[in-house]
C-alpha cells in the first residue's frame, strides 16, 4: 500500500512560520534610477568590465573552472584596502552572506538575536530562518540609542546597522566602541551604507574580539549585479564563519570585479575649477539644499506614521560644495 505524501508535513516548523523576504521592485526597462534598493546611478570604472572579462578567459574558458573557494586574493586586497592583515577578511557573497553566516554561528533556538527597530528587514527573516527569537528593541526618542536595553537583552549578538536604515541616521565611533565594550555577545554593524558616512569602524576588530563589521560593494561602488560583500573580524571569528559558509559562496567573476575595486585606493585629488563651473556648482548646490529640505520633512512626516516615536528634530544629509546631490 503506498504511503500519502504530504509536503506541508515535511517541512521544518521554522520555515513553516516564514514568510520570505522581499527585495526591492527591479523594473524589466532600463532606466530608472532605483532609489529603493540604492543602487549606485553610474557604472563602475571601465577596468571592472575589462577585469571581468579578462577572468571568463579566451573564450569564456575558464568559466569550467571552479573559483578561488576562500577568494584569498580579494580578501588579501580587501583588507589592504582598510589597512589590515588578510586573517582579518572574509568575503562574502553580498553583505547579506555575511549576516546570514553570522546568524548561522552565534544564535539557535537558544542564543538570541537583537537589533534597533526600525533596522533592516532581513534581520527578522533570517532568525525565523534558524529558528531564533529575535528581540527587536525601539530607538529612544529623537532617534537615540537605547544602550541600557541593548546591553541587558539577554541576546548573543547585537545587529547595529550603521548609518540605520531606513532613517540614514549615522552614529559616531564612540557609539560602537560603547556597545563592544559593554554588551556581553557579538556585535555585527552592518555598513552597507558605509560608503556615504565619514568614517567606518573596520579598524575596531583590532581591538574589539567580539565585533563584526560587514560591508557591500552594491551601494557606494556600483557593483549590485556581482554580489561582492565582506566581513572583519578577529582572525578567531573569521575561522568560525568560514565553518559554516558555502564552499564557493563567490563566483570567479564577482572575486575578480571585487579585486580590482578594492585595489583602488581613494586619494584625494586637488584641482583648479574654472569661475564659471563654481558659479554653476554653488546654484546647483541651493537648489539641491531645497530638495533635501522637503525630503526630510517628509521622511519625518513618514516615520511618525509607521514608528511610533517621535521624529528626530532634524535629520542630517550633507550636500557635497561642488553642487552634487548626496543619495
Amino acid at each position: 500500500m503506498k504511503s500519502k505524501f504530504c509536503l506541508g508535513d515535511k517541512i521544518s516548523a521554522s520555515v513553516k512560520k516564514l514568510s520570505p523576504y522581499t527585495p526591492g521592485e527591479q523594473p524589466s526597462d532600463s532606466g530608472w534610477v532605483k532609489l529603493n534598493t540604492n543602487e549606485l546611478p553610474y557604472p563602475p570604472s571601465p577596468r571592472v568590465r575589462e577585469a571581468v572579462i579578462e577572468a571568463m578567459g579566451e573564450g569564456g574558458e575558464r568559466l569550467r573552472l571552479y573559483p578561488d573557494p576562500s577568494s584569498a586574493e580579494l580578501r588579501r586586497a580587501a583588507a589592504d584596502y582598510y589597512g589590515l592583515g588578510a586573517e582579518y577578511a572574509f568575503a562574502a557573497n553580498g553583505s547579506d552572506d555575511a549576516l546570514n553566516l553570522a546568524v548561522r554561528a552565534f544564535s539557535d533556538s537558544r542564543l538570541k538575536i537583537a537589533t534597533i527597530d526600525p533596522s533592516y528587514s532581513l534581520y527578522p527573516v533570517l532568525a525565523k530562518m534558524q529558528g531564533s527569537e529575535i528581540l527587536q528593541i525601539p530607538f529612544g526618542e529623537g532617534l537615540k540609542i537605547p544602550f541600557e536595553k541593548i546591553f541587558s537583552c539577554g541576546a548573543n549578538i547585537f545587529f547595529f546597522t550603521n548609518p540605520n536604515a531606513p532613517t540614514g541616521k549615522g552614529f559616531g565611533l564612540d557609539a560602537v566602541a560603547e556597545i563592544c565594550e559593554n554588551f556581553p555577545g557579538m556585535v555585527l554593524v552592518d555598513e552597507a551604507y558605509a560608503p556615504f558616512a565619514r568614517e567606518t569602524a573596520v579598524p575596531l576588530v583590532k581591538k574589539y574580539e567580539n565585533l563584526i563589521v560587514a560591508g557591500t560593494s552594491s551601494k557606494g561602488w556600483g557593483l549590485a549585479g556581482m554580489r561582492v560583500g565582506w566581513a572583519f573580524a578577529r582572525p578567531s571569528v573569521i575561522e568560525v564563519l568560514d565553518r559554516v559558509r558555502d564552499s564557493y559562496n563567490l563566483d570567479r567573476l564577482a572575486q575578480a570585479a571585487g579585486l580590482l575595486r578594492s585595489r583602488r585606493r581613494r586619494r584625494p585629488q586637488r584641482r583648479r575649477i574654472p569661475p564659471r563651473m563654481r558659479r554653476k556648482g554653488r546654484s546647483r548646490a541651493r537648489r539641491n539644499r531645497k530638495v533635501l529640505r522637503l525630503h526630510r520633512l517628509e521622511l519625518r512626516q513618514e516615520l511618525q506614521q509607521f514608528h511610533p516615536l517621535r521624529a528626530a528634530p532634524r535629520l542630517r544629509a550633507p550636500v557635497p560644495r561642488n553642487g552634487g546631490l548626496a543619495l
